[in-house]
């Protein structure tokens, strides 16, 4: 399972990341891109793509699974992990850690996230801003 470390790692490459612990599996998900959110949208008013639209959303997000860092690895092993928990997406410790990457809840008004979720907000910068 990914150590703190590994997540600091993960954040400093991605910036802001949500952790969710699930039945012994650790996930990590990065922020999505506008574009991602663009599809996801576009895909929720699409009765043949709404079904599917969060799993997609999670694969294209997810940034490490269990000690796997390498996300093309990671989202793998998260098929194999949805394979088992076909209604992972659902759980409000996703549901609450995706919304406040995107932007749709600020981290103070997510209730949700408690034991097995949290955000970690992106490093500060580098230099310095005046």
């Amino acid at each position: 399972m990914l150590n703190d470390e590994q997540i600091e790692s993960i954040r400093k490459t991605h910036g802001r990341v949500g952790v969710v612990d699930y039945d012994g599996h650790r996930l990590v998900f990065r922020r999505p891109s506008r574009d991602e959110i663009r599809d996801y949208r576009r895909k929720q008013d699409s009765a043949a793509e709404k079904p599917d639209c969060l799993d997609q959303l999670a694969q294209q997000t997810l940034a490490a699974f269990d000690d796997v860092t390498d996300p093309m690895q990671a989202r793998v092993a998260f098929l194999a992990f949805l394979d088992e928990y076909p209604a992972f997406t659902s759980c409000g410790k996703f549901l609450a850690v995706s919304s406040v990457l995107s932007g749709m809840v600020e981290a103070e008004a997510a209730e949700a996230l408690g034991k097995g979720a949290s955000v970690r907000g992106a490093p500060p910068p580098s230099t310095p801003t005046a």
